[in-house]
């Protein structure tokens, strides 16, 4: 089989096509013709040597295809059933950007019947990133004020939709005017431009000073210290960019409670990568439902212009999600 595939850590243009024997699937693993994947930060962060994987190695873990062979002990597939997931392309083990994969079944679901193989694997490490921090740590109520930070971009956008479909009153912060349409189309509530007005003044006007009940912020940094202004007395805080020195004091004078999440943690130990499969079905079902819809950006890439893709990614040329088109299936 064909894979796109690096040989060295370094700037877009290491990838490489090269030819690799096609995997076998274990008992308890599907192949799947892999017809799409996406990017994500963590592709451009191991594709740069941030993370260290022996090499060649084949980059990506969000993935969409269908399923060619069905391992003797997996239970609920059939050959020919469009999945998707994330899984490989990190420690060690081959990523999406080949024309097969064999990944271990319960860490699989079931397509949303609605959606193309490229708005699929758009979907499956932002959702799943949503879904452990919003509903698996921070358990949202309908009624509750969440606060999104990033309300557009790739994670940001699937927690504003699944922070509605629990029946929570969404605000998001953007970086310009024109994304507010946007926003209140992914159904956020309210929308605030964080140039223009001051925590404390949209905490103010939206909560009336009480604060929101959880704040999702996956930018972290510099931005970690907002997210705790932001949140109430005794409120809970999710991130996904806690990496790094920070002061806790803020966070500490209200009590809240801070949710680290980071998906990765099945993928790199192998715990809990049941539960994966389970969001994704949960995702599914929401998808299905009209209430969860992947923000695609607009250029599709071939997986033959994968260089191309990673560079339009890094050049901050990308709104929503940049997903890439296996070509040796056209």
């Amino acid at each position: 089989m064909r894979a796109m595939a690096i040989n060295e850590y370094g700037n877009a243009s290491v990838f490489q096509a090269v030819e690799m024997a096609k995997p076998d699937a274990k008992v308890e693993q599907l192949l799947v013709k892999i017809h799409a994947t996406s990017l994500n930060p963590k592709d451009v962060m191991q594709r740069s040597g941030a993370f260290y994987d022996a090499l060649p190695t084949v980059l990506h873990s969000d993935f969409a295809g269908t399923v060619e062979v069905v391992g003797d002990s997996v239970e609920g597939f059939n050959v020919g059933d469009k999945v998707y997931g994330c899984m490989g392309g990190i420690a060690g083990n081959q990523g999406a950007l080949a024309d097969y994969m064999a990944v271990d079944a319960v860490q699989v679901a079931k397509m949303p019947s609605n959606l193309s193989f490229s708005q699929a694997a758009a979907l499956p490490l932002v959702a799943i990133t949503a879904w452990e921090g919003l509903v698996d740590k921070a358990n949202v109520q309908p009624g509750e004020q969440v606060l999104v930070h990033g309300g557009t971009g790739g994670v940001g956008h699937v927690v504003v939709q699944l922070a509605k479909a629990k029946g929570a009153i969404v605000t998001t912060t953007i970086a310009n005017d024109g994304a507010v349409n946007l926003a209140q189309t992914l159904g956020a509530d309210n929308v605030v431009n964080y140039k223009n007005e001051k925590v404390a003044e949209y905490v103010e006007r939206l909560t009336h000073g009480t604060g929101f009940d959880i704040v999702f912020d996956p930018v972290g940094g510099a931005n970690f210290a907002s997210s705790v202004e932001a949140t109430k007395l005794n409120g809970q805080l999710a991130s996904t960019q806690l990496f790094g020195e920070f002061n806790l004091a803020g966070a500490a004078s209200k009590a809240l409670s801070l949710h680290l999440i980071l998906m990765l943690i099945p993928l790199t130990q192998g715990v809990g990568r049941a539960h994966h499969g389970e969001i994704l079905n949960e995702i599914t079902q929401l998808v299905e439902a009209g209430k969860i819809k992947p923000l695609v950006h607009d250029e599709v890439f071939s997986f033959s212009n994968v260089s191309a893709a990673h560079q339009a990614f890094e050049d901050g040329k990308v709104r929503g999600k940049l997903v890439l088109e296996n070509d040796s299936w056209k």
